[in-house]
């Protein structure tokens, strides 16, 4: 099972989040230069995921980054089941399912948490996320990891390998884990006598 993150992973969510954060009037540096708490201090929490959640509801008119439908088709091809996760409200489930679906995005189930880390457990083979401390998480339960790199997440490059686009993403993880064995059930016939 490969638990795949949605924000910053399959889609390029610091954008319009820095668009809505910078038209509210909060001078927040661009995206490149964020650190994982970026808004401490300038952004009080209500509001900040008050924005969050409105990007979130407006991802439709959004796409994909280049290789996502790639990246996970691949991952099924090696015989993964794809968890597509997201830390965000139960309720933008449909609208999550629906941008999943607008661009043929394949996976086998969607789960939104307050806390990814919660979902990770001994059938857990593999975690793509950007979040530093999902990704540490995830060494410190011995779960290989991977993702995005992006300045948040770069001190952590001398544990995890992280990759500049998803197709170097999924190279990496071809590479490097082999394919699921997908064992087919044989019967064996019976004999009349």
């Amino acid at each position: 099972m490969v638990f795949v993150d949605i924000d910053n992973t399959l889609w390029d969510f610091g954008t319009p989040l820095y668009v809505k954060l910078y038209t509210k009037g909060y001078n927040v540096l661009p995206p490149r230069l964020w650190e994982w708490y970026f808004m401490k201090g300038i952004v009080p929490n209500d509001e900040f995921y008050k924005i969050v959640r409105e990007v979130h509801e407006e991802q439709i008119n959004y796409e994909p980054y280049a290789y996502a439908k790639e990246f996970l088709k691949n991952l099924k091809d090696m015989g993964y089941t794809i968890v597509v996760e997201s830390n965000r409200s139960h309720e933008l489930y449909f609208n999550t399912y629906k941008w999943l679906e607008k661009h043929n995005l394949i996976f086998d189930d969607l789960i939104l948490s307050d806390d990814k880390r919660k979902l990770f457990n001994k059938n857990t083979e593999l975690v793509v996320d950007d979040s530093p401390i999902v990704l540490e998480y995830a060494l410190t339960q011995g779960i290989p990891a991977t993702g995005l790199l992006f300045n948040w997440n770069k001190h952590l490059l001398d544990r995890v390998k992280l990759h500049k686009t998803l197709k170097h993403c999924s190279k990496y993880i071809q590479t490097n884990f082999a394919p699921k064995q997908i064992v087919k059930q044989h019967t064996v016939p019976a004999f009349s006598t």
